[in-house]
């Protein structure tokens, strides 16, 4: 059954951007998907032409303008959002969707990883869906060839007219030969609408931008992504410098690298030559248990503890030995004025200890 769409509704748009949605909504009402990828520079409209595209094609699909929040629900920013909405039991046919910066979880770089192998076999076996899916990728050469070679069109972002607030885009019909397992890029084109038979051929077309509601809405959506992917961004740069400096280590300072946080408390704390379990509960509050843990993961690890037990054990020592006890203090019988013996006497306290006595 022939869906009702709404040429009158895009009538006032230039006809090149007619022919665009026409071409896209066309395949989706034949019972297949439309896989559109646009390509271009950073900050050359990618983003904005294709929330602009979805807009317009709403429009001439149902006659009526999108709202918004059901339009935010189909953007999406990683693999597993967009997976989650294509398994989603509620998903209904022919809905317009916008992955953008696809090149980020879907990029050829993660060979065969698992979040790789699942959009390829997706993009394989949902045709069934009729989805439109506009991606956003700097180039294909960021896309796994397996989604590469299953895409239906390919959109150019060319430059952007400030004043006029429009994108030119270079649109392109993809033709996969299977034999030679080649790509092949063709102008759109679409029958004239005058009677003539004659075909119409689409070279640039120019994308205005989307209403100013949708600009704030995706970019405020943008900007908590890219919030996001730049935390991430810093944790692997500190992770992969922190693994660099372990690896230009050695012996000991290697293992220490290694330990846990908390093992590496106990191994300065040892070092610090405070051995005994009951002095660093009270003063660390680590148990005896977990100090004996550790211990023993460091004996395994070939980290020589005895050395600074035994270090600890002779300072302890040589502390014992070079202390001396207080003089005692000496009194003359009878009662009297104390006399004490200091060490700044020299030899002759020996002289004034016998003479106290004597007195």
């Amino acid at each position: 059954m022939a869906q009702k769409r709404y040429p009158e509704k895009i009538k006032h748009l230039p006809r090149t951007f007619q022919i665009l949605i026409k071409s896209f909504v066309k395949r989706l009402d034949s019972g297949k998907n439309c896989l559109v990828a646009i390509v271009g520079g950073t900050g050359s409209g990618k983003s904005f032409a294709s929330v602009c595209i979805i807009y317009w094609c709403s429009i001439y699909m149902h006659g009526e303008l999108p709202s918004l929040e059901d339009s935010e629900n189909h953007w999406f920013f990683n693999a597993q959002a967009f997976l989650k909405r294509m398994n989603d039991p509620d998903l209904k046919k022919r809905e317009l969707n916008l992955w953008d910066e696809m090149g980020v979880s879907a990029s050829h770089k993660d060979h065969q990883s698992t979040q790789n192998k699942a959009i390829s076999w997706l993009v394989q076996t949902f045709r069934n869906l009729e989805q439109l899916v506009i991606f956003t990728v700097p180039t294909l050469a960021f896309v796994d060839k397996s989604v590469r070679n299953l895409l239906h069109y390919q959109l150019e972002t060319r430059k952007i007219l400030t004043t006029e607030k429009i994108c030119i885009i270079k649109p392109l019909e993809i033709q996969y030969n299977i034999r030679m397992d080649k790509v092949y890029y063709h102008n759109l084109f679409w029958k004239a609408e005058d009677g003539s038979g004659f075909m119409e051929e689409v070279d640039v077309i120019g994308v205005p931008l989307p209403p100013p509601e949708f600009v704030d809405a995706y970019e405020k959506k943008s900007w908590a992504f890219k919030g996001e992917l730049n935390k991430k961004i810093q944790a692997m740069i500190q992770k992969a410098e922190e693994k660099e400096k372990k690896s230009t280590l050695v012996g000991e300072e290697a293992i220490v690298a290694g330990l846990t946080f908390r093992q590496r408390k106990i191994w300065n704390i040892l070092k610090e030559g405070v051995v005994d379990p009951k002095v660093i509960l009270e003063k660390h509050g680590i148990s005896p248990s977990t100090v004996y843990g550790a211990k023993k993961s460091f004996i395994l690890k070939g980290l020589d503890l005895d050395y600074y037990i035994e270090k600890a054990n002779s300072k302890i020592e040589v502390q014992e030995i070079t202390e001396k006890p207080p003089r005692p203090k000496l009194t003359r019988q009878g009662g009297g004025e104390i006399t004490t013996i200091t060490e700044e006497q020299g030899d002759n306290s020996d002289r004034f200890k016998r003479m106290a006595l004597e007195l």
